[in-house]
């Protein structure tokens, strides 16, 4: 009987312990989850303030287009010689400005001028010719008349005479051919522009139409944009449009031309404004390759 008692008191003792850890344990989780509760507050307390604007209602608005454009020049050239050659000078260099009708470079004519020589002499020599055919033919007239030679020697004759010009003619159109070429060994300017490309230097030996020189004309300018479908219909040729460009100028250009051909990679049309050239309207120099801005339409 006692030691049934004692168990019993061991026994209250055990579950007496196991009741305390388990409150332990409650108010443990319960401490966690309070500090777990105000940190998070805290951090909703101190979230970082989002700056906010004040907005005005309209019933409608409007949009302002911009396309993006390019300046070009008007005209471009690769410049070549329309007969092979040596190259004997080159007088020019990127970025030298030119005026029209300016030699830039030329080739090596000396055969060309030796051949020239040779023609005239051969012109020479059939005037001499067709001279004395003159000569002889009119002496022949005269023997005819007299009865002293018959007509088939005066025809005769005079067919030498017709040859000699004829001689005349073909020798003087081989000397004007060999001064055309000498001409055209001399490669000039079309119109007054700046030297872009310079593809060969002075001794080199070029094939006939092959790029010597590219060509950019000064101070005619343009500007190229591409529109879409519906923007440039409402475009009418002569009209003046507001171009802005990078350094903030306004300048107005005049419409030349729509293609009216939609372009398959980006289904654009392309346009073309001439820009002025000089006056109050005049922007300040604009390189080719500047873009600017079509702002109004």
């Amino acid at each position: 009987m006692p030691s049934f008692q004692r168990s019993r008191g061991t026994f209250a003792l055990s579950v007496a312990a196991c009741a305390v850890m388990l409150v332990v344990i409650v108010i443990s989780v319960s401490t966690f989850r309070s500090a777990s509760a105000n940190t998070q507050t805290q951090q909703v307390a101190t979230a970082t303030p989002v700056p906010v604007m004040s907005v005005l209602y309209t019933e409608a608005a409007e949009a302002e287009s911009r396309f993006p454009a390019l300046i070009t020049a008007r005209r471009e050239s690769a410049l070549g010689f329309p007969q092979g050659g040596q190259i004997r000078h080159l007088n020019v260099d990127v970025g030298d400005p030119v005026e029209e009708g300016q030699i830039l470079a030329s080739l090596d004519t000396r055969a060309l001028e030796a051949q020239r020589q040779a023609a005239q002499a051969d012109v020479a020599a059939a005037r001499a010719e067709a001279r004395l055919a003159s000569v002889t033919l009119d002496r022949q007239r005269r023997l005819v008349a007299q009865g002293h030679v018959s007509e088939q020697v005066l025809d005769e004759v005079s067919a030498r005479a017709e040859a000699a010009a004829a001689r005349i003619e073909a020798a003087s159109a081989v000397e004007a051919a060999l001064s055309v070429q000498i001409e055209l060994s001399a490669l000039t300017a079309p119109y007054a522009g700046i030297v872009t490309a310079r593809h060969f230097d002075d001794g080199a030996s070029v094939g006939a139409g092959v790029p010597v020189l590219t060509l950019v004309e000064a101070g005619v300018l343009e500007v190229r944009a591409g529109l879409p479908a519906h923007d440039a219909a409402r475009l009418n040729a002569g009209a003046a449009y507001r171009v802005e460009l990078a350094t903030g100028e306004t300048i107005l250009v005049r419409l030349r031309a729509a293609t009216g051909v939609i372009d398959a990679r980006d289904r654009s049309i392309s346009v073309v404004f001439d820009m002025p050239e000089e006056g109050a309207d005049a922007p300040q120099a604009q390189p080719p390759g500047f873009v600017p801005a079509l702002t109004q339409l």
